[in-house]
């Protein structure tokens, strides 16, 4: 919230991060597969194990699943600032 002008800083849309300089500075198109996830895990978690795969994705689904449900019975009406 200290930068409310930087449009690129609070978006996750590569439409509009893709025209900022700092696009790709950290890794390509600032997307990493999930198995560089993984890495990125193993490397920086030391001795508490964390697995991608069985501790976070399924939580990332069911929040995704969530989030779904609770807009399916959005009026109707109020669809012109919606996704």
């Amino acid at each position: 919230m200290k930068n409310c002008s930087n449009k690129y800083i609070h978006l996750t849309n590569d439409a509009i991060q893709k025209k900022a300089t700092e696009y790709s500075k950290y890794e390509n198109g600032n997307k990493v597969r999930f198995e560089e996830f993984q890495n990125y895990l193993d490397m920086f978690m030391g001795e508490k194990k964390v697995n991608f795969f069985s501790d976070i994705l399924p939580i990332i689904r069911d929040l995704v699943i969530l989030s779904i449900k609770s807009a399916r019975n959005f009026e109707e009406s109020n669809k012109e600032h919606t996704f």
